[in-house]
């Protein structure tokens, strides 16, 4: 199988040429906030998503998204599984559900 690296984090857009942006409730009237910067987490290049999730207005969600039209031209039809590497941390006091 062939590796694509979509994203090392190392720039500011990734390397289709489209930048993670952050999503948030608001697109649908919530209240939620958030940030998404370049840092480095555990020694390795990352994008940072930071915020507070309200459930005011009947909100309650934040998400990174990319743009992944232009992979479509460039990967055939057998690609079947996309591998990403994350890392969660929870702020002090934060549950996970």
């Amino acid at each position: 199988m062939r590796e694509l690296i979509i994203d090392d984090a190392t720039g500011a857009t990734s390397r289709l040429g489209t930048a993670w942006r952050l999503v948030g409730d608001t697109v649908m009237g919530g209240v939620s906030r958030g940030t998404l910067t370049q840092e480095n987490v555990a020694g390795r290049p990352a994008w940072r998503m930071r915020g507070s999730v309200s459930l005011e207005n009947n909100g309650g969600f934040l998400q990174m998204a990319l743009d992944l039209a232009r992979l479509a031209k460039t990967v055939s039809a057998a690609l079947r599984r996309l591998l990403v590497l994350a890392h969660t941390m929870l702020s002090p006091g934060s549950t996970r559900n």
